[in-house]
């Protein structure tokens, strides 16, 4: 098995379709957040730019292992421009957990944005993989 870290392209969205409607959020109500029929229409209602990375696995040819989006768009801080990003639509599929992938994702968006814009997002408690990066 080797993991490979690339940026995602449209061509992806079928396998990101898969893997999106195997991840549910546990809770009081269970959600499973789609983007069907195109994962990027998504990501554009959020910013102008999209970054996104995916993991495939050499033994699974085809299978999107891994995902995290980040959207930017320009915003005004005290009266000057800043480019945003929100970072989420993080997703691993559960064969694939705990082997780091959402690490590496993380680690792969920072090589597409400068450390002077700003990266918001929610982390769920217990969720360390996006502060270590």
């Amino acid at each position: 098995m080797t993991l490979t870290v690339r940026l995602g392209t449209p061509s992806d969205n079928p396998g990101i379709q898969r893997l999106v409607s195997k991840i549910t959020m546990p809770g009081p109500a269970e959600l499973c957040f789609q983007r069907a029929p195109d994962f990027f229409v998504g990501a554009r209602v959020i910013g102008d730019e999209q970054i996104l990375t995916v993991v495939e696995d050499s033994d699974h040819p085809g299978v999107i292992a891994g995902l995290t989006v980040i959207s930017g768009h320009d915003v005004y801080i005290n009266g000057k421009p800043k480019r945003v990003y929100y970072s989420g639509d993080t997703r691993v599929d559960p064969a694939f957990r705990r082997r780091g992938i959402a690490g590496m994702l993380f680690l792969e968006q920072k090589k597409y944005r400068s450390t002077e814009e700003l990266l918001q997002g929610i982390i769920i408690k217990g969720n360390s993989a996006p502060l270590a990066a």
